[in-house]
């Protein structure tokens, strides 16, 4: 009697999270809008906390090689990467918060010939 090693795994249900996350690590295209709002919120910020703990371990290793010229230096790339944060903190929000503006204005230079029946862009 054989049995499927995988009927088990959490990647097996279609509708699994983790499912979804490595759907959204391959970039597997997706409609977010239906469904669950905590998953999306949860698959969609995927990509910013795996850049959030790659630029942790580079400032990990930086400060280590850093740390065998002296306390000063450690001190400077610890503040570096304090403020590097910072910037990429304010560059994402601001960007975030620019795009509906800058989608809205793209949105009423399209025709309504080109437009879905939705009165979506269609591009």
């Amino acid at each position: 009697m054989t049995t499927d090693s995988n009927s088990h795994s959490p990647l097996s249900n279609s509708n699994s999270a983790w499912r979804d996350i490595f759907d959204a690590l391959r970039g597997k295209p997706h409609d977010y809008t239906s469904g669950s709002l905590w998953r999306a919120i949860m698959v969609l910020s995927v990509p910013m906390v795996l850049e959030m703990m790659m630029q942790s371990v580079f400032e990990v290793v930086d400060i280590f090689f850093v740390g065998r010229l002296g306390s000063y230096d450690v001190a400077a790339v610890g503040l570096t990467a304090s403020l590097i944060i910072i910037n990429f903190a304010i560059g994402l929000g601001l960007s975030l918060a620019a795009r509906p503006w800058f989608r809205a204005g793209l949105e009423r230079r399209i025709p309504t010939e080109l437009r879905d029946p939705l009165g979506r862009p269609s591009y």
